[in-house]
């Protein structure tokens, strides 16, 4: 019973706020309306009446009225347009760790298809291992660390493939042929996701520094920022 209490009072703690803010919200946006209505109406009583200066006085009410709509919804479309690109870079980012992930799982097994048969030459091997470790470590959100070390991984399995080739007994294995072939087309996959998000990044980047949508797009500084500052992907 006590346990079922804390799960209500931790739901109410998370959940309380946001739909504070969204009663809070629904409220001021009713009262907008509200005032845009009776704005309109005084402005179509205005537009009515015999006095020229009146009818000058309701033109602006509802020249005003007018303004004020266009620029909410100016702002409206321009923020889903900015939200937009974000949500795109972070999605297409996503596709590059999904890649990222994959691969790391197959070099694991690849390293242990070639270790029975290359043993002159374990310093590449010891090499992709070494950057295995490293990935497994490297924080979620230092995407520049990943991109580096993911360069590095790459340059490595291009000198085991190399020296693959002077083993006739590993290139005839199956499994390592497999491993090789699949590890091959996630690298090109890994490229084309990279000129993906790297296109998502400029266009993102131009739509923070170019007018109108930068006005908009500044209102959140700290995630401007961020994605400011986000590294172009580079496939060595």
């Amino acid at each position: 019973m006590r346990l079922r209490a804390q799960t209500s009072l931790e739901y109410i703690l998370t959940y309380g706020w946001a739909i504070f803010i969204i009663i809070i919200s629904i409220g001021l946006i009713s009262i907008l309306i509200l005032i845009m209505y009776y704005a309109a109406l005084f402005g179509l009583h205005l537009l009515n009446s015999t006095s020229p200066f009146w009818k000058v006085i309701g033109i602006i009410v509802f020249g005003y009225i007018a303004y004020t709509l266009i620029l909410a919804i100016l702002d409206y479309v321009l923020m889903k347009k900015v939200e937009k690109s974000w949500s795109n870079v972070k999605k297409s980012w996503s596709d590059i760790e999904i890649i990222f992930q994959k691969r790391h799982n197959m070099i694991t097994k690849l390293i242990d298809s070639v270790s029975g048969y290359i043993k002159d030459e374990n310093g590449v091997i010891a090499e992709i291992t070494q950057l295995q470790s490293i990935w497994e470590l490297i924080p979620q959100d230092d995407i520049q660390f990943k991109m580096n070390i993911s360069n590095k991984i790459t340059a490595s399995l291009k000198s085991l493939f190399a020296v693959a080739e002077k083993y006739p007994d590993l290139k005839a294995d199956k499994n390592f042929l497999q491993l090789q072939q699949s590890i091959t087309e996630l690298e090109t996959e890994l490229a084309k996701k990279g000129e993906e998000y790297n296109n998502n990044v400029n266009i993102l980047n131009k739509k923070i520094h170019s007018f109108p949508s930068n006005i908009v797009a500044r209102r959140d500084a700290e995630k401007c920022k961020y994605y400011e500052e986000q590294p172009l992907f580079q496939v060595s």
